[in-house]
């Protein structure tokens, strides 16, 4: 099965990816990957991953399919996982993905939440 990865804060936090999501379950492996710190402490205010876990479990995605890059650039992070594509509305995370970096690692396509995504996400699957 082919695996997919989901931006989580701005992308997969929208109920219209989260309906997108769902409906690819029987045709993707879903994961997440998001520049959260997996250790909540590093940040200044009181933070938590319950937004996160929640729509993860509301989507079916479990817990050890989440991916924190503690602020790493995904294009590192995601090298060599066999990822199709990864969906995300940052758009230097999104540049990064499709230039990839100098050492030509390969790493998935990179696409825009923001546009007409379902039709290019589904061309892949």
């Amino acid at each position: 099965m082919k695996k997919v990865s989901f931006d989580f804060d701005g992308t997969l936090s929208r109920i219209d990816v989260q309906n997108y999501a769902k409906s690819i379950i029987d045709k993707a492996e879903l994961w997440i990957t998001t520049s959260r710190f997996e250790d909540v402490s590093r940040y200044d205010f009181n933070a938590t991953h319950a937004d996160l876990y929640d729509i993860a479990e509301r989507v079916e995605i479990p817990k050890d399919r989440i991916i924190f890059t503690n602020m790493t650039e995904k294009v590192y992070i995601l090298d060599g996982r066999a990822f199709v594509w990864h969906l995300d509305d940052d758009w230097f995370e999104l540049k990064l993905l499709q230039e990839g970096p100098a050492n030509g690692i390969i790493c998935p396509i990179g696409i825009s939440v923001n546009g007409n995504f379902v039709p290019k996400c589904n061309r892949l699957l």
